[in-house]
């Protein structure tokens, strides 16, 4: 599993700056990080090229951002 740090994470002693990517971890942490907001899913397995992997970025700050414009636009 492969997950890209958005912010900084400190992982089995190693710390990784954002942007960038581990490789060596277990789903289990992976979830835990994903769940608490540090990082994000790239995919399921060990490699990607760099073009598949910054599209999947571009898509997942696409989501979030149009995400948080129909918050601003909702009304409760």
């Amino acid at each position: 599993m492969s997950v890209k740090c958005i912010i900084n994470v400190s992982h089995n002693g190693k710390l990784y700056s954002i942007g960038d990517t581990i490789t060596d971890i277990t789903l289990t942490d992976a979830e835990k990080l994903i769940e608490c907001g540090a990082v994000l899913k790239i995919d399921n397995k060990f490699k990607k090229s760099y073009g598949d992997v910054q599209q999947v970025l571009k898509n997942k700050f696409k989501k979030n951002k149009r995400f948080m414009e129909e918050l601003q636009y909702a009304k409760f």
